[in-house]
């Protein structure tokens, strides 16, 4: 099938909010569990979606349209861009080990710690940038936020005159939650495997990655 014809058709409809546009105007593309649903409800003046990823999207729009003819999500943004209008991607990123926690919780439901440190043992949490994933040749320039700098979102996509109002501080979890990963720790050397990584080192300061340990080790 023509790529064109691909794109012109492609189903925009979950997660996705067109204001006055045929296509979104800007992208969140990248893990869950960073912010990024605040970023798709704080962003007001713009078309915009939240989509993940290729499979994310596929998977919400129940097709492999893209997939099946070797495309991925951001050829698609690409060629909005050259052919449509301007676009913005963004994407978020989160210390390793929290945003894995939120993800087990969004997951499964319902864990104990016991659990929790089960998985923990298994994995190495780390950082992953969707455009590396999905396309790394892209000449997209994605615009990366600190999810624990989130109080200074707005002044970051300020910049690109992009309106947010952070809403992060009014999402809701549980004390359940909160109790268990207050209970989490690690021993050193596995912390030291995961903060370690290079985009670790180059995302985050010394002294960040220092509160980390301080925060999870035992």
């Amino acid at each position: 099938m023509n790529k064109n014809k691909i794109f012109e058709e492609l189903p925009l409809i979950k997660e996705v909010i067109l204001r006055g546009t045929k296509h979104p105007e800007v992208f969140y593309i990248g893990k869950g569990k960073t912010g990024s649903a605040s970023i798709f409800k704080g962003i007001t003046d713009k078309s915009i979606c939240h989509w993940h990823g290729t499979q994310y999207y596929e998977r919400i729009h129940n097709t492999n349209i893209l997939s099946q003819n070797n495309l991925t999500i951001y050829d698609y943004i690409e060629w909005v861009d050259q052919n449509i209008h301007p676009v913005f991607v963004i994407e978020c990123y989160r210390d390793p080990i929290s945003q894995f926690v939120s993800s087990l919780f969004q997951w499964f439901g319902s864990l104990n710690i016991d659990k929790v440190n089960q998985i923990l043992h298994d994995f190495f949490p780390k950082i992953t940038l969707q455009k590396e994933l999905e396309k790394p040749n892209s000449y997209l320039n994605v615009i990366y936020l600190k999810t624990e700098n989130s109080s200074n979102w707005e002044n970051e996509l300020e910049k690109y005159n992009i309106h947010y109002k952070n809403n992060i501080a009014n999402k809701q979890t549980s004390l359940k939650y909160h109790q268990i990963k207050s209970l989490i720790k690690l021993p050193k050397w596995k912390l030291d495997l995961i903060y370690s990584d290079n985009k670790i080192t180059k995302l985050y300061t010394k002294e960040e990655i220092k509160k980390f340990y301080e925060k999870w080790q035992y």
